[in-house]
């Protein structure tokens, strides 16, 4: 689903990769932002759930803003490793990586024990969506 919203708003999440070779983005920056508007976004589709509209906007938010984490995070991977790529590459590198950190949490989980490796599990998660909303703000998508 990623590859498509990037084919189909490419200029756009090129403006995140763009703020992350040009080091005009910072990742504390982009996370703060992204969280609070991860909250707002969520308790407004909460308030809204009555409707039919709001379920189906809110997966649709919440797909684009994993999209931008993938991008976000896969710039920063790719020109950490000195490789300039295009945009469905840092994409590709980004859910990639937030997907091998998400299974690594839950193949750690009975070690960790259910309760804490749920709440690791929910942070990562949260963490990932809030740097794709921060990434979609601090790039004015």
């Amino acid at each position: 689903g990623g590859i498509i919203i990037i084919a189909i708003l490419r200029d756009r999440f090129s403006k995140i990769s763009f703020n992350v070779h040009d080091k005009h983005s910072n990742l504390l920056k982009v996370l703060l932002i992204g969280f609070f508007a991860n909250i707002l976004i969520t308790v407004a589709a909460m308030l809204l759930f009555i409707t039919v509209v709001a379920p189906v906007l809110y997966l649709l938010i919440m797909a684009v803003a994993m999209t931008a984490a993938g991008t976000y995070i896969g710039s920063i991977m790719l020109r950490f490793m000195r490789i300039y790529a295009n945009l469905f590459l840092e994409f590709i590198a980004g859910i990639a990586l937030t997907t091998a950190v998400q299974v690594i949490i839950l193949l750690f989980m009975p070690y960790l024990g259910n309760f804490i490796g749920i709440i690791i599990y929910l942070f990562t998660v949260i963490c990932f969506y809030s740097i794709g909303f921060g990434a979609i703000i601090d790039g004015k998508l």
